[in-house]
C-alpha cells in the first residue's frame, strides 16, 4: 500500500492484513463521484472569484481592465477550491474508513477515530458521539448502525 495513504489515513493500519486494507479502501474512495465533486467545487469557487472581481470594479475602475486581475482570482478561485475538494474528500474516506473498522469488530469512534476500547461509559471521552457496547464488550457507534439500518431496503 502506498506510503502517502498510510500516513494520510491512518485509520488503514488498524486493519489486520493488506487484502482487507485494499478492500476497504476501494470501498472508501469516492472515486467518480469524487471527481465530479472536485470539479463542481472548483468551478463554483472560481465563479465566486470572478463574481468577487466584478463587483470589485464598481470600486476600482482600473482594475475592469486588467488581464492580470482575472488570472489572480481564477488563479485563487482554482487553489481555494482544490484545498476544499481535498478536505472534503478526505473527511469522506475517512469516515468510511472508520465504519468498515467498525464492520470489521475494531472498537473505534466513527466520528473521530478515538480508540474506544477499555472505556466503562458508553459516550466517546473526545466527541461525545455516544455508542452500544455488545454482549462481547465489543464498542459499535450507534451513528454507524443507524446509517447502516438506513441502507438496507
Amino acid at each position: 500500500m502506498d506510503q502517502w495513504r498510510r500516513r494520510l489515513f491512518p485509520e488503514l493500519a488498524l486493519f489486520e492484513n493488506n487484502s482487507e486494507r485494499d478492500s476497504a479502501w476501494k470501498k472508501s474512495y469516492p472515486g467518480k463521484l469524487g471527481l465530479l465533486l472536485m470539479a463542481v467545487v472548483m468551478l463554483s469557487t472560481e465563479s465566486i472569484m470572478l463574481l468577487l472581481l466584478r463587483l470589485s470594479y464598481a470600486h476600482f475602475p482600473g482594475l475592469a481592465s486588467s488581464y492580470a486581475s482575472k488570472m489572480v482570482a481564477l488563479g485563487v478561485g482554482a487553489s481555494l477550491g482544490g484545498l476544499a475538494t481535498l478536505v472534503i474528500m478526505g473527511s469522506v474516506i475517512r469516515r468510511n474508513l472508520r465504519t468498515q473498522l467498525v464492520k470489521h469488530h475494531v472498537k473505534i469512534c466513527v466520528e473521530c477515530g478515538y480508540d474506544l476500547r477499555l472505556l466503562t461509559e458508553p459516550r466517546c471521552p473526545e466527541c461525545g458521539t455516544p455508542f452500544e457496547m455488545s454482549s462481547k464488550s465489543q464498542a459499535v457507534s450507534s451513528k454507524a448502525e443507524s446509517s447502516q439500518q438506513d441502507a438496507t431496503p
